[in-house]
């Protein structure tokens, strides 16, 4: 009698197992998507600063240059006078 209730419990343990293997499987592959994802986030952040300090450095740049065309139009206005 034990042997028959040792091949009806055999494949419930296998499908335990599998659901198992399948459920830790699953966790694995959330934790590598996860991990993804926050690398990701992470590198769009940094080239979010990287932009905004590009963008600074263009304003300054932009500002002085104008600033220089300012003087040289008020140099030339009194050269003209």
């Amino acid at each position: 009698m034990t042997d028959y209730f040792f091949v009806f419990t055999l494949p419930g343990l296998c499908l335990f197992h599998l659901s198992e293997q399948l459920y830790l499987t699953q966790m694995e592959e959330r934790e590598k998507v996860k991990d993804k994802m926050e690398a990701t986030s992470q590198i769009k952040d940094a080239l979010e600063k990287q932009m905004e300090s590009h963008r600074e450095q263009h304003q300054k740049q932009l500002a002085e240059l104008r600033q220089e065309i300012s003087e040289k139009h008020s140099r030339i206005d009194e050269l003209s006078e």
